[in-house]
């Protein structure tokens, strides 16, 4: 039988998993909810829980290399990852927003 502690760390690391994906696909919904409000007050008051959102995934991120003690490249990789995060909602928004600007 394996170590209760092991047991433990795992369960920890698949609850921040799950985070990770539940709140990195709240910040794009959020952002792009965003983006198409005509309202300025409304449209900075999504941008703002968008934000919110991402600050949560951090935070599973971070809980994430906590649980999994991860070192050496892999900080490099998960750095990558935020970013990837954070622009990746932003250049699909750009992308969609020119090809349909066209139409």
């Amino acid at each position: 039988m394996k170590d209760p502690v092991f047991i433990q760390h795992v369960m920890i690391s698949t609850v921040f998993g799950a985070g990770v994906v539940l709140f990195g696909a709240g910040y794009a919904i959020f952002l792009a909810l965003s983006r198409l409000q005509g309202m300025a007050q409304k449209r900075r008051m999504l941008g703002w829980v968008a934000i919110a959102w991402y600050l949560l995934l951090v935070f599973c991120v971070f809980g994430l290399v906590q649980t999994l003690h991860l070192r050496g490249w892999w900080l490099g990789l998960v750095a990558l990852m935020l970013i990837g995060y954070y622009v990746g909602p932003r250049f699909i928004w750009r992308l969609s927003d020119e090809m349909h600007s066209n139409e």
